[in-house]
């Protein structure tokens, strides 16, 4: 995902007035040991990003941006890699060949509930449940689903939820937040690549155009996401913060030489038998 602020019209346009504003949010955050900001484009709607200006920024690794899908939607579909537009046809096969399947939109908060805590359960199985996450997109979905700013989809069988997905709106931009699946259940079947398939096929025809999708770079170039250049931020604001700093550091020098990188391996391979 690209990360970014909400930018107002007297947002700082150069480096000097960034600065100062940085100041301003940094002293104003509450009690942390490291702020951390990923993935942050130069240019948000069109404005330019202040965070990105600043001096602590760097390059990111990642360059990846948003799928634009623009009309047709067909012509997006057909431009997809081969063998990415056979593993969903794929999946697509095998989802429909179960009585009651289909896509949905979850509208009711009610069943917005239902849905949420599956997707707890979802994550518990594979042992990444985070309860300050669940009550986020909890109270995301109370807030913004009726608004139509938070979109729940899911895929389901009857009303068995087989895979889940939160994702946040504005205008014709859509960013997905959390997704889960039942994988294992499926003989390989890509459930979520399908519910993140159908989710944009939906809100497309509805008049989205800018998709964020969840998932490592390769992923993300499946689905046919644009490259741009992408910053990052990392500060520790405390003593504690140093070490985690000092980590992540070491972590983006060790991977820039890839020399190092492949001795460290071999080091990991051999440590457990020191």
């Amino acid at each position: 995902h690209r990360n970014g602020p909400l930018i107002g019209a007297l947002a700082p346009q150069d480096e000097p007035g960034a600065e100062r504003l940085w100041r301003v949010i940094v002293s104003d955050l509450p009690a942390a040991d490291i702020l951390r900001l990923a993935n942050m484009p130069a240019r948000m709607d069109g404005a330019v990003n202040p965070l990105a200006l600043l001096t602590a920024a760097r390059p990111s690794s990642s360059t990846v941006g948003p799928v634009r899908i623009d009309d047709p939607r067909s012509d997006w579909r057909a431009g997809l890699a081969s063998t990415f537009r056979e593993e969903l046809r794929h999946a697509e096969n095998i989802f429909e060949a179960r009585p009651g399947a289909r896509f949905a939109r979850v509208r009711s908060i009610s069943e917005a509930r239902r849905v949420l805590a599956e997707l707890g359960r979802l994550d518990a199985r594979r042992g990444a449940q985070d309860h300050a996450h669940n009550a986020f997109h909890g109270a995301l979905l109370e807030r913004g689903l009726g608004a139509g700013e938070v979109i729940l989809t899911a895929l389901k069988i009857g009303e068995t939820i087989a895979a889940a997905m939160i994702g946040v709106a504005h205008a014709d931009h859509y960013a997905m937040l959390r997704l889960a699946a039942h994988e294992q259940e499926w003989n390989g079947c890509a459930l979520q690549g399908l519910l993140v398939e159908r989710t944009m096929k939906s809100l497309h025809a509805d008049g989205f155009r800018i998709f964020e999708v969840p998932g490592d770079d390769a992923c993300l170039f499946d689905f046919g996401a644009s490259r741009e250049p992408l910053y990052e931020i990392e500060k520790a604001l405390g003593w504690a913060g140093l070490p985690g700093v000092a980590r992540a550091k070491a972590r983006r020098l060790i991977a820039a030489r890839p020399g190092l990188a492949a001795a460290v391996k071999r080091l990991r391979r051999v440590q457990p038998r020191l």
